[in-house]
């Protein structure tokens, strides 16, 4: 590892992403970013051929904290990491984590349109620069301008690549000027959603309803759970379209990015959409979730569908509210079938009881009261009580 500083040592910028900082020190330099890795950190294990935002180096972070003299907890800070208990709970290795935008790294390339932006912030920026949030999945708006995020550049269609672009606001294959690109004006419910979601990542909890979230990545949690009902399963079009009922917000499929069927992997348009549905759904909070579930026959295996851990504060309404009920006849009404059916016939079975009025935790009872004492546990054909007439 290098002691020495930097010619040019800018520090990061307010939620500035840890890719963003490298390419503008390394611009500041004179260097093409990848040679100004290559020339600090070698390439043995390869900085630049994964995420290098989520899964950040420690040789990277040390070094930028070194060579621009900035406080190592600062630098630790620009990696997605730092929303580790905010956003998502127990980060450590694995194929997604929730609610944070895949780039799909391949070859040095990114494959998936995981880096949003907002061209109004480009345009104010003193010095333009990522933001973190801008590669978060709860994210489809900018909260300062109110405009729906970019993911692509607006010429070429091109995801955004900061190590291959010469500076942060050009594009790295046709050059456009991506302050230029117009973006377009949010859906009033995405906007809730997203304020909703800018309130929990800084504040650490947050409410949803009459529901407080103490612990703001269980809320989370349960939103992405919420989003996987609407956006893909069996049911999801059912649910689509009773939400689009109560709404103006299109029910059609949604189309996946990198063919995974996760709310990660859609395009910022179709996150955007969906997270107006999300909040559509979860307005009055749990009553419209489970009015809008239940009639969309979406119960309580298709609401929790693979969801490994279940917050207790979903799986309670789930149980109480989305778990179909099964009529259970009283006794009195097995009473009356039974007398019913032996006025017709020279006996009756638990059998006969069960086509005519369903299975009832009173039949054993209701049988033991008109019936043989001997013969009321027989629930099961072929014999037959003979009851008495009326």
């Amino acid at each position: 590892m290098f002691t020495s500083r930097f010619a040019f040592r800018p520090p990061p910028l307010p939620d500035e992403l840890l890719s963003s900082w490298i390419q503008r020190t390394a611009t500041g330099m004179l260097f093409l970013p990848y040679a100004f890795v290559h020339t600090y950190w070698q390439s043995e294990p390869p900085v630049l051929s994964r995420d290098i935002d989520l899964l950040g180096d420690p040789r990277v972070i040390a070094g930028m904290a070194v060579g621009t003299g900035t406080n190592p907890a600062v630098a630790a800070s620009t990696t997605l990491t730092a929303f580790d208990g905010r956003l998502f709970a127990d980060c450590g290795a694995r194929g997604i984590y929730p609610w944070v935008l895949p780039v799909g790294v391949r070859n040095r390339d990114r494959k998936l349109p995981g880096q949003q932006y907002c061209p109004h912030c480009l345009s104010s920026d003193e010095r333009p620069y990522l933001r973190k949030q801008w590669r978060l999945a709860v994210m489809s708006v900018c909260v300062v301008h109110s405009q729906v995020l970019l993911d692509r550049c607006s010429r070429c269609a091109s995801p955004l690549m900061p190590f291959r672009s010469r500076a942060l606001h050009v594009c790295w294959n046709c050059n456009r000027d991506l302050r230029h690109a117009k973006g377009q004006p949010p859906n009033q419910d995405a906007i809730r959603f997203n304020a909703l979601a800018d309130d929990a990542l800084h504040a650490g909890w947050g409410r949803l309803g009459a529901s407080t979230f103490h612990y703001s990545p269980i809320l989370f949690s349960v939103l992405r759970q919420l989003g996987r009902n609407i956006i893909s399963g069996p049911r999801s079009q059912r649910l689509r379209t009773v939400l689009g009922r109560q709404t103006d917000i299109s029910d059609r499929p949604f189309n996946f990015e990198g063919g995974r069927e996760e709310v990660e992997f859609l395009s910022s348009a179709e996150r955007h959409r969906m997270h107006a549905l999300i909040m559509a759904l979860a307005d009055n909070w749990p009553y419209n979730y489970v009015s809008s579930m239940s009639e969309a026959g979406m119960w309580h295996s298709w609401a929790l569908r693979d969801m490994r851990s279940v917050p207790f504060a979903l799986r309670t309404i789930v149980d109480q509210g989305l778990r179909p009920r099964t009529y259970s006849p009283p006794v009195e009404e097995v009473r009356a079938a039974a007398r019913y059916l032996a006025k017709r016939r020279i006996g009756v079975s638990g059998r006969d009881l069960r086509r005519l009025i369903g299975d009832s935790i009173h039949t054993q009872e209701a049988l033991a009261t008109i019936a043989a004492p001997t013969l009321a546990a027989e629930l099961e054909p072929p014999e037959f009580v003979s009851l008495p007439q009326d």
